[in-house]
Order: structure tokens, then sequence, then C-alpha cells
């Protein structure tokens, strides 16, 4: 098992606050692509008012990444009389870090950080890391985005982003870049040396090629000189919130004379059918509820890669108060247990859709204003 970083090997005469020489072998830059360690460990520290992560490569390596001040940093280990020191880049990215003990010495570019100490929270054996991980990862997933042709696969979590391409024959992990704000959505930018990568996610509703589910970003990669598209984030979160009001089934509206019910079990201010989607503690199910026509029902909604199904449903039996209100509800719960998809129009209608096609159509209730 490798030597633990924060161990002094030997003893110290005194304690530099900064370090000189000339540029140190390595890549630096926000975001870098150097490989992250994979064995999910990390030291914290606390150097002045910043707080810092380092990481060394599993199995004794020379390569680590610095996290310090919303960048991250790729450095390898160089020569030093005692503690373990890194460094990389040049000029305002030139990084240097020497840890000896508890303590160490930061500086990027011309500025000296305040003495680093360990924080006594981060002292963790490699055991308690690797479980902490795997908690985090189970009750945080992370944000998946994915593309086809060629087949690629990103995923983000708190401080790494991982991508996969070229059907998993390429692998890049490395320290989560800074966000930055762009039109419609956001972004992660990293370079290094030669090498960048650019990921651009926009709120804008996405179809996957080859599965045909629909997500609720359009998500593109610029990796070098490629550009890679794709559809990220859950389909559940295109479902989920405001009540949607069904506007047509099977291509026939929903006329005003027979939306208008004024049963007391439904309501007078009830017209006609919809949908209001609840998720459970995991998104890709949860409960449907709302109005069938006469009657209020509630069922439930899975979500698989490539399907939505509703039901089994169950509702209320209060009689319809017209035939043509009877006739709607009767359609309307059909067609909902034969729901195997769905899909939201760039003009923000919903679209369920089954094997047989036939589908119901609908746009959110609109927020009513306060009196």
């Amino acid at each position: 098992m490798r030597r633990i970083l924060l161990l002094c090997l030997l003893a110290l005469s005194g304690c530099e606050t900064g370090i000189s020489g000339p540029a140190l072998p390595g890549s630096s830059l926000a975001g870098g692509l150097g490989l992250l360690p994979d064995d999910g460990t990390a030291t914290q520290f606390r150097c002045g008012s910043s707080r810092v992560e380092f990481r060394a490569q599993a199995g004794g390596g020379d390569k680590a990444q610095l996290l310090v001040d919303g960048r991250a940093f790729a450095l390898r280990q160089v020569a030093a009389a005692s503690g373990a020191r890194y460094g990389g880049g040049a000029g305002p990215d030139r990084v240097q870090f020497w840890n000896k003990g508890n303590d160490a010495s930061l500086s990027v570019g011309d500025r000296v950080y305040p003495t680093c100490q360990v924080l006594a929270s981060a002292q963790n054996t490699a055991q308690d890391a690797i479980q902490n991980a795997a908690q985090a990862a189970a009750s945080d997933p992370g944000y998946r985005a994915a593309g086809n042709e060629p087949a690629w696969a990103l995923r983000l979590t708190p401080g790494t982003l991982a991508l996969q391409l070229d059907y998993g024959a390429t692998r890049l992990e490395t320290a989560l870049p800074a966000r930055q704000d762009i039109a419609g959505g956001y972004r992660y930018e990293s370079r290094d040396g030669s090498r960048s990568l650019r990921v651009d996610v926009v709120r804008q509703a996405c179809r996957d090629s080859m599965s045909g589910m629909s997500f609720p970003d359009t998500v593109t990669l610029q990796l070098d000189s490629r550009e890679l598209r794709g559809c990220g984030g859950e389909p559940a979160d295109l479902l989920l919130g405001a009540e949607w009001r069904v506007e047509s089934i099977g291509g026939q509206a929903v006329g005003v004379n027979q939306a208008v019910g004024v049963n007391p079990a439904v309501g007078v201010a009830e017209r006609g059918p919809s949908l209001l989607f609840a998720a459970e503690p995991e998104k890709a199910r949860g409960r449907v509820s709302g109005s069938s026509g006469c009657n209020r029902y509630t069922g439930v909604y899975r979500l698989t890669g490539e399907t939505l199904q509703l039901g089994p449903l169950a509702g209320t039996r209060m009689a319809c108060l017209s035939q043509d209100m009877a006739d709607l509800e009767r359609q309307f719960l059909v067609a909902m247990e034969a729901v195997r998809g769905f899909e939201v129009a760039a003009d923000g209608a919903l679209r369920l859709t089954g094997p047989e096609g036939g589908p119901i159509v609908a746009r959110r209730v609109a927020a009513r204003r306060a009196d």
C-alpha cells in the first residue's frame, strides 16, 4: 500500500511559504485533462481562506491533481529533500505544491498562499474514503448525457467529469471545471496543453436518435477537433411540475362541450382530462393522477430506457352528466393504458404515444394569478 502523502519523510528545520525555481514538468490549466487517481481518495487543506483538495495517483505514480479556487491543475511529482513536492505549468498557471507532514506550501503564478494545513475531517483512511465515495454515488448519481454514432456517455458528479466515447474504447476522467453560464444553459471547458474539452448543456428538449426517448437537455461535446451531439438530464424532469391539460386524443380535439363538467365529485372548475406526474425518490417511477373527465384517477408511471408506461389506473365511479362526457372519459382511460412513450415538442406540447399511435396531446396549465 502506497505511503500516505502526509507522512513527513525527514525532520524539518523550517517551513517555507513559497517555492522558487524554474517551471516544472507537467501540465496545468483549469480543469486539466490529466487522469484522476482511481482509488477515490483525496486530502483537503485550508490555505488561508481557500479550501484545497489534493489527489495523488493510485499505486505510487507521479501524477496528481490539485483543486483550488474553482480551478483544477494537473501536476507531477518532482525531487525534494523532504516531504512530497509537485509542480506543473508556467507563467500564471505555474503551480507548486510542497507537502510536509500536516502542512503544505502552495503557489499559483505569482500568488503565494498562506501555509496550508490539513483539515482534521479529511484525515480518513483509504477505506473510509472509498466507502464515503460509494455512499455519495448512491445518493447522488450525478448528471448524465449520451449520444450516438459514435456512442459516447458523459457523467458529471460533484468535483468529477467522466467521459467515455468510441463505444468505450476512449475514457477520460478529470476534475470538474468551473461552471460557466451561456445562453439557455451552461458550459464546462477544460484545456491541457494541445488538448481541449468543452461541454455545452442547453435546456432544450432532445430526442435520442436510437431509443426515441425524450430528455430535457441538448448536450454538445467538443473534444479537440471532434464535435459530438446528444441528450442529457432525466427524462422525468420533462413530465414533472405543473399539471398537463389534455387538448386532443387520437387526433380528435377535446371540445368545450365535452370538456366542461359540473359533476360535484369532480368540481365545476374541472375541464376535461388532465395529468399530474409526481416522482418517488427515484425519478424513473412515481404517481400519475388527475381528472379523467367525470372522475378522478390515480396510478403509477414507469420510465425505462426506451418506454413510458402508465397504470394500472384506479378512479372514482361517479356517473357522467352526458354521453359525450362518458365517451370522452372511456377514450382517455383506454389511451392512457396504451401509452408506451412520450415526447415534448418545441412548442411545449406533450405527446403520449402507444404502439398504434393515437397520441394524447396535452399542455401545461398556466399558473393562476393571485387576486
